[in-house]
């Protein structure tokens, strides 16, 4: 949805309030071909990190889905 700002889903991924999440921009933003008229792209990059270990690719993994569907339940997004 064009009307939907980068703020928006980025105050709904913070609003989870995951402890191993501790940065998120948005890098790009698209609109055009494919990305049918009205709608756009947005791209973002998460930082997680544990400052007491590193962390594991299951434990990254599970932060991230908990995102997406998180996303894909309160907002009108394609991911």
């Amino acid at each position: 949805v064009d009307s939907l700002t980068s703020q928006e889903v980025m105050d709904a991924v913070f609003s989870l309030k995951i402890p191993l999440l501790k940065k998120m921009e948005c890098i790009d933003v698209y609109e055009g071909e494919p990305i049918e008229n009205g709608k756009k792209a947005l791209t973002y990059s998460l930082l997680y990190l544990d400052a007491e270990k590193t962390l594991t690719d299951i434990e990254v993994n599970q932060a991230h889905e908990e995102v997406m569907n998180h996303l894909k339940k309160v907002l009108p997004i394609k991911i």
